[in-house]
């Protein structure tokens, strides 16, 4: 528990250190010599469900590309967020791609309720024969019907 609790931290300081809140997706061009771009944002499925989709391009072929952590986080002011739901690559299969060069995919939240604002922390990852590398980022929040 400790070491989840110090996990959130981490990504929260780093997100807020790191990432760029944007109108309806996080879009960012390459900053890095993994990365060339990577987008997210959540679509609206029905009224209790949503999904939180991701793009990744890498500068190369990667031996691992995609998204390491996704944490759900709701609000009923739009200030104060909670984590809700914590998907990792080693439970969620789609949000990894071996050998590959970009890798998009999605994973489904289910249980929102009517009136909460959600958003998602999103952390990108790429591994290589040179290293590994992360980014934090961000959607954009929605509120649900």
């Amino acid at each position: 528990m400790k070491r989840f609790l110090r996990l959130i931290c981490l990504l929260l300081v780093c997100a807020t250190i790191c990432s760029i809140p944007a109108y309806a997706a996080e879009n960012t061009a390459r900053g890095s010599d993994y990365f060339m771009c990577r987008s997210c944002y959540l679509w609206k499925t029905s009224g209790t469900q949503f999904q939180v989709w991701f793009d990744v391009t890498a500068m190369g072929i990667m031996d691992e590309l995609g998204v390491s952590t996704i944490i759900v986080q709701r609000s009923a002011d739009g200030e104060d967020w909670e984590n809700m739901q914590t998907y990792r690559k080693a439970n969620y299969s789609s949000m990894i791609c071996k050998s590959t060069a970009s890798h998009a995919s999605y994973v489904t939240y289910s249980g929102a309720q009517p009136g909460y604002y959600y958003r998602a922390y999103v952390c990108f990852y790429a591994k290589n024969s040179a290293g590994t590398a992360e980014y934090i980022s961000h959607t954009s929040s929605i509120t649900m019907p």
